[in-house]
């Protein structure tokens, strides 16, 4: 376990990763405050469930700092408050950020964002977690120091990609279906409210709606009865099945090169 780092320090950083959470949960409000985007969020922060198997020599291989508040000990691994909150921050907000700008991610850059958003998110993962191990040391990857840059795993930058990719396409996808079927997911593009007060997007090229519904636009009376509580389940699943698949593929990456110190 560490103990370097000033305790201030520490508890300064999770007070933030606290406030960060806060913060992913009011821009779900913002963003549509509909259940799809509950369930992404919610799920994002549910992954701390799983700390104690890959936070484990055989994949993160990570040590904390012995001072964190922990949730929870299980198998002698300990699970610190920040934790599920560093999911919400880097996971949850960042997916939030894309589904409700995607629009403009569409007309700015489009199908390059497929190249632009790798290269983002792995520049923003050596950002956030090269400040905490680099300059803040809350918590170390037991890598061999060739392995890393700013204490971060270069593997690392591969499954983070995988994760926020796989969340991206699938969360864009089912915002996009459940538009096109008249269910409000996630504020964006112009769209218009029909008769039955359903908000429908605008499909095929040239549409044009003729009342614009944006987040800022006052939230119709009550709940649509098209808005299920599956769609709930639905973005709760996004993120779980995203982390399964990126930790099934980098398992066997992770044995073959063997970087552990």
């Amino acid at each position: 376990m560490l103990a370097e780092t000033p305790l201030v320090v520490l508890r300064l950083y999770e007070f933030a990763q606290v406030l960060g959470t806060v913060f992913g949960g009011y821009l779900v409000f913002r963003f549509g405050r509909t259940r799809f985007l509950a369930g992404l969020y919610v799920g994002c922060i549910s992954i701390f469930f799983w700390d104690w198997i890959f936070t484990d020599h055989w994949f993160l291989n990570l040590t904390y700092d012995a001072r964190s508040i922990n949730l929870f000990t299980l198998a002698g691994r300990p699970e610190p408050l920040w934790s599920p909150c560093s999911y919400a921050t880097f996971f949850g907000i960042t997916t939030l950020l894309i589904l409700r700008y995607r629009d403009w991610l569409d007309r700015k850059l489009g199908r390059w964002q497929y190249v632009v958003l790798p290269v983002f998110f792995a520049v923003l993962d050596v950002s956030v977690e090269g400040l905490t191990i680099y300059a803040l040391d809350i918590y170390r990857y037991g890598y061999r120091e060739e392995w890393t840059v700013l204490g971060v795993p270069y593997t690392n930058l591969v499954w983070v990609n995988i994760i926020l990719m796989l969340m991206a396409w699938t969360g864009r996808g089912i915002v996009r279906m459940q538009h096109e079927r008249g269910t409000m997911a996630v504020n964006g593009p112009p769209a218009v409210v029909d008769a039955d007060k359903r908000v429908i997007t605008p499909v095929g090229a040239g549409a044009r709606p003729s009342v614009a519904v944006t987040e800022d636009s006052p939230r119709l009376p009550g709940r649509s009865s098209a808005e299920p509580w599956t769609l709930f389940a639905i973005g709760f699943a996004i993120c779980p099945t995203a982390f399964y698949i990126s930790i099934g593929v980098m398992a066997f990456v992770l044995d073959l090169v063997q970087p552990w110190s």
